[in-house]
């Protein structure tokens, strides 16, 4: 699987894939094109997924089987899935004329997975869709060859879900002072404040968007495997308040923290 720029990819589209932070999208031949998300679903993923969706649907096409592979996703910004529900809905029949079936590839455990198995029910799908586990799966049920060769081609692509180094480095400033400001943030990489933000605006990303996905998954972790009162967990993950930590949640992920907990212990 080779790399290519957009406008190269869509003339020759088979075994290529276009990349950006935390999407791929590509085609391993003319019987199998795929998407491959990192950790967050987020608007910026969901608008450039749509729109090289919309420019593959401008080039004639032999209809195929599709993979949509989630495995890694941890954190989904309910406002970005609820415009690629809208979207969807309006060329759900357009679809249909295209892809034969789809697979959807899960998470292995944790409220993520729970969400990705509900796809289905939510989207509702005019070809027939079915969750998998992992790769090799997921093209046996679509009835495509399922040879190592082919997942290991998958597999070695998806290398390119890995972040840029400054992103990496800013990530573990992050998660190791979750209360830092910006400007001490910057500092400790050695930038300015103006230039850290530069380069982050030039990843796709921006310091408040990491700080609210390092914080958020802190929090994650602390509901699942603490007692701690709402309020505790929020400060504790570097949020202002329990309120701050409410509304990063309700955004993020759909639901409330004390949603969140419940769920994940099955209350």
């Amino acid at each position: 699987m080779e790399r290519l720029d957009p406008s190269a990819f869509f003339r020759a589209p088979h075994g290529h894939y276009l990349a950006t932070e935390g999407l791929l999208y590509w085609c391993l031949d003319a019987t199998l094109w795929g998407v491959t998300f990192g950790e967050t679903l987020d608007a910026r993923c969901i608008s450039q997924l749509i729109a090289w969706i919309e420019e593959e649907h401008r080039h004639p096409q032999p209809p195929y089987a599709t993979v949509i592979d989630l495995r890694r996703l941890r954190a989904v910004d309910a406002a970005a899935f609820a415009e690629f529900e809208s979207w969807y809905g309006t060329t759900r029949q357009r679809q249909r004329s295209r892809v034969l079936r789809a697979a959807i590839v899960r998470p292995d455990r944790g409220l993520s997975a729970s969400m990705v198995a509900g796809l289905p029910s939510v989207l509702a799908p005019a070809i027939p869709c079915a969750v998998c586990v992992d790769l090799p799966s997921a093209l046996e049920w679509l009835a495509v060859a399922a040879s190592t060769e082919r997942v290991l081609a998958l597999e070695a692509m998806s290398a390119d879900l890995r972040l840029p180094p400054l992103l990496e480095q800013v990530r573990a400033v992050l998660e190791h002072t979750p209360k830092i400001s910006a400007e001490a943030a910057a500092s400790s990489l050695g930038h300015s404040l103006r230039t850290l933000q530069r380069r982050l605006k030039e990843a796709g990303t921006s310091l408040e968007t990491e700080t609210q996905l390092v914080r958020l998954r802190r929090a994650q972790r602390l509901l699942a495997t603490t007692d701690d009162k709402l309020g505790a967990v929020a400060l504790d993950a570097g949020f202002a308040t329990q309120s701050h930590l409410n509304a990063a949640f309700r955004r993020l992920v759909g639901e409330t923290p004390g949603e969140y907990r419940r769920r994940l212990r099955g209350a």
